[in-house]
């Protein structure tokens, strides 16, 4: 289960896209929010695309040793990152239901994008590529996959993949950079279409250059209809 959304609307009356960005651990939708619309300002605001942000439920995360809102909690063992499959298995499934809701107000689910940074980041190629091959486009903000992980697979095995957006930071210094681009490079190998973008300013942290490019992006995959 996820928390209320927190929502950008569209300035038309009845929007015809949206957008569903998943926070990081320790953050929340509204956080989001208001990260957008801090950096933004009124441009944070598209004529047709809807943006809802979700709030993940408060789980235990081992890494920062306490309860936190998080979507799946992950341990160090063996100096290597391990996550519960299973806990993000049920993130992905929890965005069904913001999915159906968006269908609900009109929105077809190609007309769709699934995103977030970080773990957020994490949720949304889980979602997109084993649960959701439907929706328009996937965005992941300094995230990255387990090499083993089933994400791989599955999008091999997809008659249609929705276009990948990966931003990482070349100075991230939670999740490194060549972890993301891994993770670009093997989905890529598989058949996703996208892009990646390199950020030399960024840390871990969502500034504005970055989501200038999603904007851009989904200018280009969700236009006006």
């Amino acid at each position: 289960m996820v928390a209320a959304l927190e929502e950008i609307s569209q300035l038309n009356n009845e929007p015809s896209a949206c957008l569903i960005f998943l926070h990081g651990v320790g953050r929340s939708g509204q956080y989001e929010k208001n990260k957008f619309i801090k950096l933004l300002g009124e441009n944070a605001s598209f004529k047709h695309i809807k943006i809802v942000f979700p709030t993940s439920p408060v789980k235990h995360f081992s890494l920062f040793g306490k309860d936190t809102n998080c979507w799946f909690n992950t341990e160090e063992e063996n100096g290597r990152m391990k996550t519960s499959l299973s806990e993000i298995n049920e993130a992905a499934e929890s965005l069904r239901d913001i999915i159906i809701e968006q269908e609900k107000c009109g929105i077809k689910r190609d007309r769709i994008v699934i995103g977030g940074e970080s773990q957020g980041g994490m949720i949304s190629l889980h979602s997109a590529y084993r649960f959701y091959p439907e929706i328009a486009g996937v965005v992941a903000v300094s995230a990255c996959l387990p090499e083993q992980h089933t994400v791989y697979k599955a999008a091999e095995d997809l008659e249609r993949k929705p276009p990948l957006l990966m931003i990482h930071s070349s100075k991230d210094g939670m999740i490194p950079f060549e972890w993301g681009k891994i993770a670009f490079d093997r989905l890529e190998a598989v058949g996703v279409k996208g892009k990646f973008h390199e950020i030399a300013e960024a840390s871990h942290e969502l500034i504005l250059e970055e989501i200038k490019i999603i904007y851009n992006w989904l200018e280009d995959i969700l236009p006006q209809i």
